[in-house]
């Protein structure tokens, strides 16, 4: 795009000021004339298009008392907009190379050059301000288009956010806590607990490969298909006949097998899902679940000891055909779970993970804490193994501690 240019000409001599004038204007350059050699540049800076000075003045040396000044008033035009200087001097000696590379000159030339000469420079000034000023014009293209995908990324963080958890979280014969810390502003982890009945509650934690908008969407799409189907999780009082007992229509299994058919569907072939989904009953005091490639569960029992789960299953989104086997835990009163993504056992600090031993570690020796502490401390923990408040990965947990039905 042609760039308009404005040209200074500053010279004492109103004979020499006459003369550039008349070369340059009937090549079709737009000319300002002015005489006083100290207020040239404060003249350039009123203008806010792009500016080639062409001056007779300067200091013979950098040694000279005006050297500061004169450096001074061209740090100050081009703080203000493009500027492109040529000097014309009587006689061209080894001080050009010196107020070129010092002065914030770019250009010298000698009263005697042709005036093709004086034309050549002004058309290269031109050009390199005309590449100048497209250059600022595409960075700050870029820069409004980033602040608004910017903008637009914490609107669906802020949006994601709400899909999870409450800080609080209050279900009947259970505790819970969860650390929520993604590494951009839109995460691919996703995860929530809520009750089916008086009788159980289901958890979920999903792990979207990949950050950003496109594992947010896919994430947010995984927390709606659950809660959309949430209300068939349960027969209804009208479909069943007297005396019968209410019963799950969905197991973990057959929610999971309907889930990725769903993923199998929606994804790219580059992409799939790493997700836990499990039911506790508060009746039988059992934990009924499904690991689809996720990191396996953490059960501390209230009388010690440790049980991690296995995967039982293929990540969704891989193939639409796969099975997963579901898996059972007795859990009693003060016995805690805990779902995860690897965020947190790939924390890396130079080429060491966090991993599932300094995890299953760091949660046994916080066994007596509160829950929601017990999980504050496993995010210093993590904070002091990578050395840093900010992690490369998506940190999600989610702690569950089974309470006497009587609490």
């Amino acid at each position: 795009m042609r760039v308009p240019i404005r040209i200074i000409i500053a010279d004492s001599s109103i004979f020499q000021r006459r003369r550039s004038e008349t070369i340059l204007r009937r090549r079709g350059f737009e000319v300002i004339s002015v005489e006083s050699p100290d207020s040239h540049f404060f003249t350039a800076t009123s203008f806010q298009i792009p500016m080639i000075l062409i001056t007779q003045w300067s200091p013979d040396s950098i040694e000279s008392p005006l050297f500061s000044t004169y450096a001074q008033w061209v740090r100050i035009a081009r703080e203000n907009h493009l500027l492109y200087v040529i000097l014309i001097r009587e006689t061209s000696d080894e001080t050009d190379f010196m107020l070129t590379a010092q002065g914030g000159i770019d250009s010298v030339m000698t009263r005697e050059s042709s005036e093709q000469n004086l034309v050549n420079l002004v058309k290269v000034g031109s050009r390199i301000l005309s590449l100048e000023r497209n250059l600022i014009d595409e960075i700050e293209k870029n820069e409004l288009l980033y602040r608004r995908l910017k903008q637009d990324a914490e609107a669906g963080a802020k949006v994601q956010k709400k899909l999870l958890p409450e800080a609080s979280v209050t279900i009947p014969g259970m505790k819970i806590a969860h650390l929520f810390r993604p590494c951009e502003d839109l995460a691919g982890d996703i995860y929530n607990v809520f009750r089916i009945d008086d009788e159980h509650c289901a958890v979920f934690l999903a792990d979207v490969s990949g950050h950003g908008v496109a594992a947010s969407l896919i994430s947010v799409m995984i927390s709606e298909f659950i809660f959309s189907i949430a209300s068939f999780l349960r027969c209804p009082h009208s479909e069943l006949g007297a005396g019968e007992s209410w019963k799950i229509l969905l197991s973990p299994a057959e929610l999971i097998y309907r889930l990725n058919e769903q993923v199998c569907q929606d994804l790219d072939d580059d992409r799939f899902v790493t997700m836990a989904y499990g039911v506790v009953d508060f009746a039988s005091g059992k934990f009924n679940y499904i690991s689809a490639g996720h990191p396996g569960i953490i059960h501390l029992p209230f009388t010690g000891g440790v049980y991690i789960g296995d995967s039982t299953g293929p990540p969704l989104g891989v193939d639409a055909d796969a099975s997963f086997q579901e898996c059972s835990l007795n859990v009693k009163p003060g016995d805690r779970l805990f779902i995860y993504s690897d965020g947190i056992t790939e924390a890396r600090r130079n080429n060491s993970f966090f991993g599932e031993e300094s995890l299953t570690s760091t949660l046994r020796k916080a066994r007596f804490m509160t829950l929601d502490d017990s999980l504050a401390f496993l995010l210093e923990s993590l904070r002091d193994w990578v050395m840093s408040e900010s992690f490369t990965d998506d940190i999600s947990i989610i702690g569950m501690e089974i309470e006497n039905s009587s609490e």
